[in-house]
This record gives structure tokens, C-alpha cells and sequence, in this order.
């Protein structure tokens, strides 16, 4: 299948891969060749395709037979952000969570931050 990797910026990434891992809505899951027509919507994670790890924020996944579509509020390859960087801004994230109401913006962007504070965390 081919992967394509998109931001509001710019392609990223575009290859052939013989699946995608996906930081879904309710956890990973994986689309391989021939895959079902889907669309999920994704949280900030790692995105793994052919020899590719990339750490996304939040978007979309359009999946068919032959392409995975995925189109993301921000992209950056695994292991930019060192682990002590990332544990900084997974504190960070943290107190701004607990220093905002349910409901607020700031508070989901808290949120947003933390997650990818995590998934830099992992790689």
C-alpha cells in the first residue's frame, strides 16, 4: 500500500509500506494491504510505516485497499525531542491540566501537549 503523511505544512512522508500502525481514537491498530475502506480519527502517538517511526498530533486516517491517508495537526520524526526534553513537557502538560476547567480549550490543548509529550516519551 502506499502511505502518505500530510500536515497543513507539507507532504512528509509518501512510500510504499506493507502496513501502517496508527495511534487510534481507542488504542493502535495496524491497516495492512487491502484493508477495508475506514476512517478513524487519531490522537497524538507514533505513526509506523515500512522503516519509518514519526511522532503526529491529532487528525484523520482515510484507509482503502491501497493507500492509507493521513492527515495530522503536526508530524516529526521519532527521537527529535530527547527523553529529558519530553518528560519536561509531559510535566509541563501536566500542571497546565490541573490548573484548567473541564470543557476549556486550554484545557484540551494541555491535553494535545501531553499526548505527544508521551509519544516522544516512547520512542
Amino acid at each position: 500500500m502506499t502511505v502518505d503523511i500530510v500536515t497543513p505544512e507539507r507532504l512528509v512522508f509518501s512510500g510504499p509500506a506493507s502496513q501502517v500502525q496508527l495511534p487510534g481514537w481507542e488504542g493502535q491498530f495496524c491497516a495492512l494491504e487491502a484493508h477495508e475502506l475506514n476512517l478513524a480519527l487519531l490522537r497524538g502517538g507514533v505513526v509506523k510505516a515500512a522503516d519509518q517511526h514519526l511522532v503526529v498530533g491529532r487528525g484523520f486516517a482515510e484507509i482503502t485497499g491501497d493507500k492509507a491517508t493521513i492527515l495530522v495537526d503536526h508530524c516529526e520524526a521519532a527521537g527529535t525531542v530527547s527523553a529529558t526534553d519530553a518528560q519536561a513537557q509531559y510535566a509541563e502538560a501536566e500542571a497546565d491540566i490541573a490548573g484548567t476547567a473541564f470543557g476549556t480549550s486550554e484545557r484540551q490543548q494541555a491535553i494535545e501537549k501531553m499526548e505527544l509529550a508521551q509519544a516522544r516519551m516512547a520512542q
